[in-house]
């Protein structure tokens, strides 16, 4: 961290357990970069945070994490959230990256679909209602 940073927090750094649902990877670098040694660049520690970003992969339920308490913010897809809204967790959104839902695939009938080819990313977060 930034120790320079680190000194105009007068309570000190407050700790912040972040889960990732995807594996570290370029495209998500700027979950990282505030962590990084290099005072040219943004810092968590500029906001008085301390913050552990931990990264997820395939099959992995960030929300199983949050809802346990073993961290205090996760990342995930929107279907997975009403799918436990509907379960009954209480969950507070803080933050939606997409203006539009990139899981929404909506029929009143089946044959809409019928010859169509239909691609989603499939990594164990299907649901139906």
């Amino acid at each position: 961290l930034h120790v320079a940073e680190a000194a105009n927090c007068p309570g000190g750094l407050e700790d912040l357990r972040v889960q990732l649902q995807w594996v570290s990877q370029p495209q998500f670098a700027g979950f990282q970069i505030p962590n990084s040694r290099d005072s040219r660049l943004p810092s968590y520690a500029d906001e008085c945070l301390s913050v552990k970003v931990q990264p997820g992969g395939a099959d992995w339920s960030p929300l199983d994490e949050l809802s346990s308490g073993r961290v205090d913010i996760a990342t995930f897809n929107g279907l997975e959230v009403v799918k436990r809204f509907m379960d009954g967790v209480n969950l507070t959104i803080i933050y939606h990256n997409f203006r539009r839902n990139p899981y929404t695939l909506a029929s009143i009938n089946t044959k809409d679909l019928e010859g169509a080819n239909v691609g989603v990313w499939g990594v164990g977060h299907d649901y139906t209602a």
